[in-house]
């Protein structure tokens, strides 16, 4: 029998990942897998550039701070992992358009998220890392909250985004931005923004 297993790195952290904060901001940007036309990934787990299709691009959605978070889970099966990502938002709204706009939301199958972590990364939920990117994705699978009862509740939607993968989160570098880091990470996320 051929041997399919193999341990070829060792785990040892920075005191840089030991001692980061957690939690990620108040701001995510969310797209379609399938308006992808292409994904770029970089070493490991991360990915270098997103190429979307025509006029299609990133929406914006914006909470508050400490309220969002994400989860990983596995899913072990008999022959094959799979890695379930899950990303938590919570949604405020007032207007009839507001609750539209969540509406949408929860109908939408296929997504991906990318997250500004508090350590000052990107971080991206919704892609797999393979040249079969496009058949993976988050949808809504939980939807929770309402209007309180005292004037002090909190009055807010919290929306769970889940699916299963092959990898765990992965992170979003722009490598080819001169200076490197956050600030050109946004940038570039921002740049393909074109919901409104």
């Amino acid at each position: 029998m051929a041997a399919c297993d193999a341990l070829t790195t060792n785990l040892s952290p920075s005191c840089e990942a030991i001692k980061k904060p957690g939690g990620l901001d108040k701001r995510i940007w969310i797209g379609l897998v399938e308006d992808l036309s292409s994904v770029t990934f970089g070493s490991g787990n991360e990915i270098t550039a997103f190429t979307f299709s025509g006029s299609t691009g990133f929406i914006t959605a914006t909470g508050k701070m400490e309220k969002n978070n994400s989860t990983i889970a596995l899913n072990a099966g008999e022959n094959y992992n799979l890695r379930t990502q899950s990303f938590n938002f919570i949604s405020y709204y007032l207007t009839a358009d507001d609750l539209a706009d969540i509406d949408q939301l929860i109908d939408q199958e296929q997504l991906f998220v990318c997250a500004e972590t508090n350590a000052g990364t990107i971080e991206v939920y919704g892609i797999n890392k393979s040249d079969a990117f496009d058949n993976f994705g988050l949808q809504c699978t939980a939807l929770e909250g309402g209007s309180g009862t005292a004037k002090l509740d909190p009055s807010q939607l919290a929306l769970t985004f889940s699916g299963d993968f092959e990898n765990i989160q992965l992170r979003f570098n722009d490598t080819a931005a001169d200076p490197q880091g956050l600030a050109a990470d946004i940038a570039y996320l921002d740049a393909l923004v074109t919901g409104s």
